[in-house]
């Protein structure tokens, strides 16, 4: 009987509040090894998320940099580097003062609200290796690389191909927007400013633009990414849809987009000023190599009393547009020289002449020459001197010799010309294209006609021997169709002078 009770007492089971108390916690244990787990699983997709955009992030700006590091002065018109900054979205952030206790009351909004900005830019520098290259980037939108980013936009870059020097001028036109490859999708600030090499401060600029010999000492490059999650956190907010739908649906005047484009663009920054520690803010100083490998230069710049004093000679020799002459071939010059009526201003046509005249005497007896003037005709040299056996010489109609009577006697008609008219040199090209000459200056201080430069190059392609022509822009440079006048001498092996009337200039 006692054995019996005591097998029954073995087999008993738990009670109802036994039963209830081990589900209590096995339920806290569960819900506590799952915080723990969840807890764990987002420190790991935090990090996981900002280790790429880190990587991302660096990744981008390794590029930036290696492509830097190609940049060198061309030494011509077309910038070396410029970095416009071209919209700013203003991010309100909160700074706290370390005296708070002792703050009054009526300067709490004043300390409280900082601002700094999120901006958009366009950079594009000129890189060389064996060649040269265009780089370009821009923060854009994130469809296309010509729209205008809102907020998130898109990083994108362009490379051109390798050209020689000779075709930089092509460069600048060549970066068409489909040829732009996207860097990343996630960008919510890009900025270059450059240090200038003239500035003693050695201050940031703003919008710099470095041209023909300038290059930047260093570039400060700044990259603001935010996480792709939070990216679409803001896409798929429900304000920012609503207002995105009617932006797309096009039906509405120009003053209603830009309101709907604005409180689009506050409530995507109002999102961002509340994720702050989810934006990567990356930037760096990338010191400019300064010294490149550039063959001889294509563009040369005068003071104008450096151009009365030495005439048209460029840099010597034949090949270069100077006055060397092979014994057994005479050099043959074409000058053609601007007379309209912009050419009074700033002593432009006496340096014209002055310059022509001190060209007449360096001339080699063995050389031949013509000289035309243009206004919106041509003016050729005459055949000869007026006399009463010939009182109308007529024009010459060929080259003629630089023999010293030749140089006094057209010395003194180049001495006595004047200027009025217009800007076309048409009709005296044709004509010392036809005379057979070696080299042609062109000097103008205005605007020629755009068909010019085609010209010139049909004119040249029908020859065996092509001319050399060299340019000469005298005056102001915003003035004169520099590129025109660049573009010619890179077409035909010549050289660029501008020689600047500016006094400030003067040496």
């Amino acid at each position: 009987m006692n054995l019996l009770r005591a097998i029954r007492r073995r087999q008993a089971a738990y009670t109802m509040v036994e039963l209830m108390a081990a589900v209590l916690i096995s339920i806290v244990l569960v819900v506590a090894m799952y915080q723990i787990f969840a807890r764990v699983q987002s420190v790991f997709t935090t990090g996981h998320s900002r280790t790429k955009l880190l990587e991302e992030g660096r990744a981008v700006m390794d590029l930036i940099v290696r492509d830097l590091g190609r940049m060198a002065p061309a030494g011509m018109l077309e910038p070396n580097f410029i970095a416009i900054p071209y919209r700013t979205n203003r991010l309100e952030t909160l700074a706290y003062p370390t005296n708070w206790a002792t703050l009054r009351a009526d300067q709490q909004n004043t300390w409280l609200t900082t601002t700094e900005s999120f901006v958009s830019s366009r950079v594009s520098f000129l890189g060389h290796d064996d060649q040269w290259q265009q780089m370009a980037y821009r923060l854009e939108s994130r469809g296309q690389p010509s729209l205008e980013n809102d907020v998130i936009g898109a990083l994108w870059r362009y490379e051109s191909g390798p050209v020689p020097k000779r075709h930089i001028i092509r460069l600048v036109s060549s970066n068409k927007d489909g040829q732009f490859q996207k860097l990343s999708d996630n960008v919510v600030h890009f900025r270059m400013r450059a240090v200038s090499p003239h500035d003693p401060g050695r201050a940031l600029w703003v919008d710099p633009i470095f041209t023909r010999l300038d290059v930047p000492l260093y570039v400060e490059v700044e990259i603001g990414l935010i996480e792709e999650k939070l990216k679409k956190e803001i896409l798929n907010d429900a304000m920012v849809e609503r207002l995105t739908v009617e932006l797309e649906s096009g039906s509405m005047d120009s003053a209603s987009y830009r309101r709907l484009t604005n409180q689009r663009r506050g409530r995507a920054m109002e999102m961002l000023r509340g994720n702050l520690g989810r934006i990567l803010m990356l930037r760096q100083l990338v010191p400019i190599r300064t010294q490149a490998d550039i063959p001889p230069a294509l563009f040369v710049k005068k003071t104008q009393k450096e151009f009365e004093a030495n005439g048209f000679s460029v840099t010597g020799g034949v090949a270069g547009g100077g006055f060397a002459v092979e014994e057994n071939n005479p050099a043959r010059y074409v000058f053609i020289i601007d007379k309209s009526g912009s050419m009074a201003a700033e002593r432009r046509f006496i340096s014209a002449r002055l310059a022509m005249i001190e060209t007449l005497k360096k001339l080699n007896p063995s050389a031949s020459f013509y000289v035309f003037f243009f206004s919106t005709d041509s003016e050729g040299m005459p055949a000869g001197s007026v006399t009463p056996e010939n009182p109308t010489p007529g024009i010459a109609l060929n080259l003629v010799s630089a023999t010293p009577a030749n140089v006094a006697f057209y010395t003194q008609w180049v001495a006595t010309r004047s200027y009025g008219g217009g800007t076309n040199p048409t009709q005296a090209l044709d004509a010392a294209f036809a005379m057979n000459p070696d080299t042609i200056w062109l000097l103008t201080d205005g605007q020629i006609p755009d068909f010019i430069v085609p010209g010139i190059a049909n004119l040249n392609a029908a020859r065996v021997t092509p001319v050399r022509v060299n340019t000469i822009g005298l005056g102001r440079s915003k003035d004169i169709s520099e590129r025109y006048l660049l573009q010619i001498a890179v077409d035909n092996q010549g050289v660029y002078t501008f020689v600047s009337t500016d006094p400030e200039e003067e040496e």
